[in-house]
Parts: structure tokens; C-alpha cells; sequence
């Protein structure tokens, strides 16, 4: 059996600091975006596809770095909310994802609290 000595280096580990790091911004973002009834998650799926314009499910989850489950989640709460819409691709299998009009109002509102929570995000 190794000695737990042997770990002691594990304690300075890269992978957790940035899963810790990464905890603590979507908190802040998640924090200054709850007024306005989004996530950070929400806030910048709305955000690319005002960006980008209509993209694919599957190229959205790519360009997001999101696994297609979680997707469609977001997707799901958009659509239910009335901030995105998803209608068939070219091929029968696909489907495209489009921000409506509510959506891109709620992105509008929210870019306050995006710039206050990147802001803050900056000096710390």
C-alpha cells in the first residue's frame, strides 16, 4: 500500500483548481444573471445564437463545448420559456435552433449583469 505522503502533490492539482474556479464564476455570473431569469449557461446560449445565427443542435453543443444531454436541457428550458425556438434541419434527423424575438430581448436586458459579473470576474 502507497503512504498517503505519496499524494501530498495531489493537493496542488491543476484539474481541481480549474473545476473550483470554474464553480465560483458560473456562481457570480448565475448571481447578477438571476434577476433577470437567466443562468450564465442560459445567458450565453442566447447570446451565440444572436452571434452566429441559427445553428444545429449538434454544432451548437460543439461550439458550446456542452455535451448533447445537457443541451438538451438548455434547449428544453428555452423552448419552454419561450426564448428559443427549434425547428426541423435539412435532414428529417436534424434540428435547428433559433433565438426568438423574447429571447434576444431577455439577452438585451440581462448584458448589464453579464458586464457587472465580467467585470468583477476580472479584478479577482
Amino acid at each position: 500500500m502507497i503512504d498517503l505522503s505519496e499524494f501530498v502533490e495531489c493537493d496542488d492539482c491543476h484539474c481541481a483548481e480549474a473545476r473550483r474556479e470554474a464553480v465560483r464564476l458560473a456562481r457570480l455570473y448565475d448571481g447578477l444573471l438571476r434577476p433577470h431569469g437567466l443562468t450564465s449557461n442560459q445567458f450565453t446560449l442566447l447570446v451565440t445564437l444572436m452571434r452566429a445565427g441559427p445553428m444545429l443542435i449538434g454544432r451548437l453543443a460543439e461550439r458550446l463545448a456542452i455535451d448533447r444531454s445537457t443541451m438538451t436541457r438548455n434547449i428544453a428550458v428555452g423552448t419552454g420559456r419561450g426564448l428559443i425556438a427549434v425547428t426541423p434541419g435539412k435532414d428529417g434527423r436534424e434540428r435547428q435552433v433559433t433565438i426568438t424575438p423574447a429571447g434576444r430581448r431577455a439577452a438585451e436586458a440581462a448584458l448589464p449583469a453579464w458586464r457587472a459579473a465580467q467585470a468583477e470576474a476580472s479584478r479577482s
